[in-house]
């Protein structure tokens, strides 16, 4: 029987392999969907280490984050409030600026990742609240969509829905969803985004994390390893493990080993980025 479980076990030995590693870097992954022409946050800026930042660097609303980690560790969403003050949207508190780096700092000692960080466009929800932007992690087996996962910031709350936007229980969140909670208004333009990033990149399965903003769908970023995502129920583990071979078994009937090789358009993007 098929199981995601055990195909992402597997791809989890495989980080160093061009596309994935690629993922994995905010700088690189941002300049490759920049070449496929995803819409993207605007004013990306690379820091450089956590003392290179000053309070210049957060003069208009910023999200600063590492250049390399995960679940968002060491993310921050910061909106001034003059006074070298600033409102972190994440958690809801008030920072000074050298409250801000000691936080950060911590974070970046706790979780371990390197001392490389970015800023970029403060994203705003579609209704044009100050309020955190929702988000749509969309599960996608080249331009398929198996699931996606709906997160809401006001009121708070999960759902998931199947390939058709239905309301699907895959074994996830089960205690946290909201029966209310309804795919987006923009749902297809969203899986349209996705879908052409899951076709363009030679991977068997990407998550593609997009947040409906008020001018319109922003990707976020890529995620080839879902983490603890990929801890679905039965019925689905095996559904999603199936997609996942059958598109692995496209990439090589077309000799794309995605281990090894990648096809010649995005071979052509990551080389000429320097990704590979």
């Amino acid at each position: 029987m098929s199981s995601f479980s055990a195909c992402i076990a597997t791809a989890n030995r495989r980080k160093d392999y061009p596309v994935i590693s690629a993922m994995f870097d905010k700088e690189r992954s941002h300049r490759l969907l920049e070449a496929l022409g995803a819409p993207l946050p605007r004013d990306f800026r690379v820091i450089g280490e956590l003392s290179r930042l000053t309070p210049d660097h957060l003069v208009e609303p910023t999200v600063l984050k590492p250049a390399r980690s995960y679940n968002n560790r060491g993310v921050v969403a910061l909106v001034p409030l003059g006074g070298h003050r600033w409102f972190e949207q994440i958690t809801a508190t008030e920072l000074t600026f050298a409250e801000l780096t000691a936080r950060l700092d911590a974070e970046r000692e706790k979780a371990g990742f390197a001392d490389r960080w970015i800023g970029e466009e403060l994203l705003r929800a579609a209704d044009g609240s100050d309020r955190p932007v929702d988000d749509v992690k969309i599960s996608m087996f080249g331009d398929y969509m198996a699931c996606s996962f709906v997160r809401s910031t006001r009121p708070r709350g999960f759902q998931w829905f199947d390939d058709v936007w239905e309301k699907v229980n895959v074994g996830i969140h089960t205690e946290k969803l909201d029966p209310t909670l309804n795919a987006p208004e923009n749902a297809e333009q969203l899986l349209g985004i996705a879908r052409a990033i899951g076709a363009a990149l030679p991977l068997p399965y990407i998550r593609v994390d997009l947040y409906p903003t008020d001018r319109g769908p922003v990707v976020g970023e890529l995620t080839p390893l879902p983490g603890w995502y990929f801890n679905f129920n039965d019925e689905w583990d095996e559904r999603m493990g199936r997609l996942y071979e059958e598109r692995e078994r496209y990439l090589f009937s077309r000799g794309m080993d995605w281990s090894r090789v990648t096809p010649p358009d995005v071979h052509t993007i990551l080389a000429d980025l320097g990704l590979t």
